[in-house]
């Protein structure tokens, strides 16, 4: 683009004199980050990031939300006006590029300002070749590791993307892959000991005299009468090179697999979320939308009492539903009695039968709009096996089936 770049954080900004700038009766008075910007880029037209848009405060210094509206409006940036220049700013041409992780909390009319583009996450493929190409190699650099024959197998990457990093970016990934080399570090370290890694050898000549200068500055001082009142002389006392790096014997070979990864990492965050082989009666799975992509989630199903002219009909949810997954399970209630009323009108399941119906883990709140499917799935299978094994009728038997079922 051949554009000057300058770019600033409004995450956390609570003052609006950041962005419109400070009245030049304060003292201290600063101009606005684009007049501050304008004059480090020393052009017109710069390319000017606006990170973290999404975590905009707001405090009783006014509204920043509020003034970048002005600030990114094609009708109104052609005279922008700073409070500390007191005269408008022709911003027309300045090229306004904002960051968010998520749209939910952008005010709409700023929102309305802006052209949304969404870039999806990296794919397991992606994250691999990012490991194996960049994050790897600096981790192990980072380490001290780099002429040590310490390899982490590509099993071990992807069990690392799979079992315990799951986010659609590579930080979290980035953070392990650097757990992973400081504890080779450590465990080569303490596996060759004093003999393999002396003392004697890494320290410099000037740490040496460091040393020493240390044992006789606290000599001195606590062989004085005003011990508590005397300070100690840091500047010879400490050097730019106490120590060097000791090279690892080429003997030393470790390898960090599938196998093992669990001594470096922990155990895994992620499990599997197939709970069952093959779903009993009375059980679906669904898919549920996450942050970090999407998980399986399973629907339990079961009758509180037994079939009896006197039953109470009804429907209990439990499983931490938020609102719009308790109004699918409403709707497929709904749905299942007004198919089985209109096709089986001789079924008289709903009139007496009270369905319970769980998702499980229910310390995490769930919600979607997908999951109306399995739920009316459920619902009706519950109803048509149950009627039909009580009254011993002609009726369709919905089983659940083996496998996923996608909402």
């Amino acid at each position: 683009m051949n554009r000057q770049f300058y770019r600033f954080s409004v995450g956390g900004l609570t003052d609006v004199a950041e962005i419109k700038g400070h009245r030049r009766t304060y003292v201290g008075a600063l101009p606005g980050r684009i007049i501050q910007a304008l004059k480090k880029c020393q052009t017109e037209n710069p390319l000017v990031l606006i990170d973290e848009i999404d975590k905009i405060g707001r405090g009783y210094q006014g509204d920043p939300a509020s003034a970048l509206l002005e600030l990114l409006d094609p009708e109104q940036n052609a005279s922008f006006l700073d409070h500390y220049l007191d005269v408008p700013v022709d911003l027309s041409k300045v090229l306004f590029v904002c960051t968010a992780n998520m749209t939910d909390t952008i005010p709409r009319p700023l929102l309305d300002r802006m052209e949304m583009v969404e870039l999806s996450g990296y794919v397991a493929d992606e994250k691999m070749a990012i490991a194996e190409t960049y994050l790897a190699p600096q981790a192990k650099e980072m380490s001290g590791l780099k002429d040590v024959n310490v390899q982490l197998k590509p099993d071990a990457i992807e069990e690392l993307i799979k079992s315990y990093c799951r986010e659609s970016g590579v930080r979290n990934l980035k953070k392990h892959i650097e757990k992973v080399f400081r504890k080779s570090a450590l465990k080569i370290v303490q596996d060759l000991g004093e003999q393999g890694l002396p003392e004697e050898k890494a320290i410099t000549e000037e740490g040496k005299i460091a040393l020493e200068n240390a044992g006789k500055e606290q000599a001195r001082i606590e062989g004085s009468e005003n011990a508590k009142m005397l300070e100690p002389n840091m500047e010879s006392q400490t050097t730019e090179k106490p120590r060097v790096s000791l090279s690892v014997p080429s003997t030393v070979h470790v390898d960090i697999t599938k196998e093992n990864l669990k001594d470096y990492v922990g155990p895994p965050v992620f499990t599997s979320d197939r709970l069952y082989d093959v779903p009993p009666p009375g059980v679906v799975m669904g898919l549920a939308w996450t942050r970090m992509g999407g998980a399986a989630l399973y629907v339990e199903s079961i009758m509180e009492t037994v079939l009896a002219s006197s039953g109470r009909p009804g429907l209990e949810r439990t499983g931490s539903l938020k609102n719009v997954m308790k109004e699918s399970a409403v709707v497929a209630y709904s749905f299942a009695k007004g198919l089985m009323a209109r096709d089986f009108p001789k079924n008289r399941f709903f009139e007496h039968a009270r369905v319970h119906l769980h998702c499980p883990e229910g310390a995490v709140s769930k919600d979607g709009k997908h999951l109306q499917p399995p739920f009316t799935y459920l619902v009706f299978a519950r109803s048509s096996a149950t009627w039909q094994r009580a009254l011993h009728r002609d009726c369709p038997v919905l089983a659940p089936k083996q496998g996923e079922h996608r909402g």
